[in-house]
């Protein structure tokens, strides 16, 4: 290393070759350009895994599993309709217990719609009585409810929930219903 006289600023500099001073600057340079790619993909994950966690399909359909059962048992499904849980049309299924094979198959444009077809099929004293059994598992767009313990005469049971996905949205696509006769 050689100190050079610089005849502008009366300023001593130290002088390197010049070919190790480029490379120096060349790996000065591409060690920036590593640690701030690397930030900008550690933040950009971080706000995807964040996002993702927040929006999974899972944490959705337990939310309007649980929605959906409990205005089931209260008998307030028009509620749900402004969260707009149904894409065209959703279809439900009674299964009557007692004759094997009969169904009952109505499709309904809103919640509230099936909800006033159920309370017109009540009778005075409100059977068949609307009953909720443990949930089982929500998975591959099926919410099934277990039914080990068997069943009671004038319940109408939610038997199982069927969702789907379009566009990353959650749909009700079907509602299967056991009917205690």
């Amino acid at each position: 290393m050689e100190t050079v006289q610089d005849d502008h600023n009366d300023i001593t500099r130290c002088h390197w070759p010049k070919n190790s001073a480029r490379n120096l600057l060349r790996l000065g340079r591409l060690v920036m350009r590593i640690i701030g790619t690397t930030a900008m993909l550690l933040v950009m994950l971080g706000t995807a895994f964040v996002f993702a966690a927040a929006q999974t399909p899972t944490n959705s359909i337990d939310q309007v599993q649980a929605a959906l059962a409990e205005a089931y048992k209260t008998k307030t499904l028009g509620t749900l309709d402004k969260q707009k849980l149904i894409n065209g049309s959703l279809l439900l299924v009674i299964e009557h217990s007692l004759s094997e094979g009969q169904f009952v198959r109505k499709r309904f444009r809103t919640f509230a719609q099936l909800d006033g077809w159920l309370k017109k099929r009540q009778t005075d004293e409100g059977a068949p009585f609307r009953q909720l059994m443990p949930l089982k598992r929500c998975a591959k767009g099926r919410c099934s409810y277990n039914f080990d313990g068997g069943i009671l005469h004038n319940q109408l049971y939610l038997h199982d929930l069927y969702y789907s996905f379009r566009n990353g949205r959650l749909y009700v696509v079907k509602l299967h219903l056991l009917d205690g006769d």
